[in-house]
């Protein structure tokens, strides 16, 4: 859900897409890339009420409701179409929560702007910002960020896992249950942390080929086999081989594996986990109809999956049109998503609507639209993808 509901982060078999990015927001000629035909992104995250891309120019803009200043803009006005994230310098990855956002830069440091309440901006304080700050202590080295419901998470470069913000369920994996406004470590993690996310109340890792969660179980979440909470990361039963991916929705979690499996656990009351059924589960099970997975994506009640081929089928909850499909019926297994041009390469879920990015550098959004959350400068729900509008907003 880092991006994910309340949350929303790129999903992407790279996430932060750090070459191709860097190179290009070196050379980028500054009048080419700001016209809107000349954008091209390259990595997008669904937050819970808006959304936000990075193009390879390195520039940010995000675009729904503003409430918090979740746009980056220095404004508080919703805005129905993409708007530039001001002060920011060149980024390479976004990631979107429920009213705050942040973003890796070229350098490797860590920007957050938004509601700051109970410390998820990482700057030390609790203020709201309507432009980005920088998180304390990251100011390199960070190679993927992720927006819980009201805390926030990054990995580095050298596999150690930091999260900061709201901690009354132990997302932040410490061994306490006390807020932090600047980063602390997730505990036991000495290195090898390839992927984080962070979703409602717990937040989850790859580490060492292995998955591991922390925080609420009430849904079993964590994957453990209970439905006790833990504020230590406990290790995901059951992955006979290494894991690749790993996302957190609000009560459910997903992971894609090297074998190119998905499987998810977690709560399930509208078929998120794609097992055919609405059974919850405490440990868990393989997504059907699924091979070649390399990115997973969890929204609030339902849950998407992306192969090495750019395929992305999507399960559970359909009711704003979220799974793509052009009904608004629910399924309990994966189903293609309907009429997206070329190759997906990246994709986010949140709420109750999804984002992807094609390998031409395109963002579509579908689902739930009530505040402009789509980008296509209306606030009428999608049940099949809709390009995000840079037309009038560059």
């Amino acid at each position: 859900m880092s991006s994910r509901a309340a949350g929303g982060s790129c999903r992407s078999p790279a996430r932060t897409v750090i070459a191709a990015a860097l190179l290009a927001a070196i050379g980028a000629p500054a009048a080419a890339a700001d016209t809107p035909e000349a954008i091209r992104v390259t990595g997008v995250a669904a937050g819970t009420y808006h959304s936000c891309a990075v193009t390879d120019a390195g520039r940010v803009y995000c675009w729904g409701l503003n409430n918090w200043g979740q746009l980056g803009d220095g404004s508080q006005s919703q805005s129905l179409r993409p708007v530039r994230v001001v002060d920011l310098p060149p980024a390479v990855a976004v990631a979107a929560g429920e009213n705050h956002s942040c973003a890796i830069t070229v350098g490797g440091a860590a920007y957050c702007w938004g509601l700051g309440g109970q410390g998820q901006l990482g700057d030390g304080g609790t203020q709201f910002r309507t432009r980005p700050v920088a998180v304390q202590g990251l100011d390199t080295g960070v190679r993927e960020i992720a927006a819980g419901s009201f805390h926030s998470c990054a990995a580095t470069e050298a596999g150690a896992a930091l999260c900061w913000g709201l901690n009354e369920d132990g997302q932040l994996g410490d061994g306490t249950r006390d807020g932090r406004l600047t980063p602390v470590p997730v505990s036991g993690f000495g290195g090898g942390v390839t992927s984080i996310d962070g979703g409602r109340d717990h937040s989850c890792a790859v580490r060492a080929g292995g998955v591991y969660c922390w925080g609420d179980n009430l849904a079993g979440q964590l994957g453990d086999g209970t439905g006790n909470p833990s504020n230590l990361p406990v290790r995901v039963k059951s992955f006979r081989t290494g894991g690749l991916d790993v996302t957190a929705g609000p009560f459910h979690s997903c992971a894609a594996t090297t074998g190119g499996a998905a499987f998810c656990w977690g709560d399930n009351g509208s078929g998120q986990l794609g097992d055919g059924t609405t059974d919850g589960r405490y440990v868990r099970v393989r997504m059907a109809r699924l091979r070649g997975a390399e990115a997973v994506a969890a929204g609030y009640g339902h849950s998407c999956a992306m192969t090495g081929g750019g395929v992305v089928r999507c399960t559970g909850l359909n009711d704003w049109g979220q799974r793509g499909d052009g009904t608004n019926d629910t399924a309990l297994e994966p189903l293609p998503i309907r009429g997206l041009r070329g190759k997906v390469a990246a994709i986010s879920t949140s709420y109750k609507h999804s984002c992807a990015v094609t390998g031409d550098g395109r963002v579509y959004c579908w689902g739930y639209n009530v505040h402009g959350e789509l980008g296509d400068g209306t606030t009428s729900a999608r049940n099949v993808p809709t390009r995000v509008s840079f037309a009038s907003r560059p």
